[in-house]
C-alpha cells in the first residue's frame, strides 16, 4: 500500500491536471481526462519508488499544461479587450 503522503501528492497532481483540462476543447478534454484517469488508475497501487518515477514523469506535464493555459487565457483577455475597444470606438465615431 502507498504511503499516505504519496497518496496526497499524487491526488493533488491528478486534480490539478483534470482542472487544467477544463480549458481544452470538449473533445480533447474527454480524451485527455480518460488518458489521465487510466494512467493514474494503473499506478494506484505503486510502490514508493514507482510513485517517485511516476511523479517525475507527470509533474513536468502538469507544468507545461499550466503554461499553455496561462498563455491561452492571457490571449483571450487581450482579444476581448481589443474587441471591446473596437466596439466602443465604433460607437463613438
Amino acid at each position: 500500500m502507498a504511503h499516505p503522503a504519496h497518496v496526497s501528492v499524487v491526488r493533488s497532481l491528478y486534480k490539478r491536471i483534470l482542472l487544467l483540462h477544463r480549458f481544452l476543447p470538449i473533445d480533447l478534454r474527454a480524451l485527455g481526462d480518460q488518458y489521465v484517469k487510466d494512467e493514474f488508475r494503473r499506478n494506484k497501487s505503486a510502490s514508493g519508488e514507482d510513485v517517485t518515477r511516476f511523479m517525475t514523469e507527470w509533474q513536468p506535464i502538469c507544468i507545461c499544461c499550466q503554461c499553455i493555459v496561462s498563455v491561452v487565457v492571457k490571449w483571450k483577455q487581450i482579444y476581448i479587450y481589443k474587441r471591446c475597444y473596437q466596439i466602443l470606438s465604433s460607437l463613438k465615431g
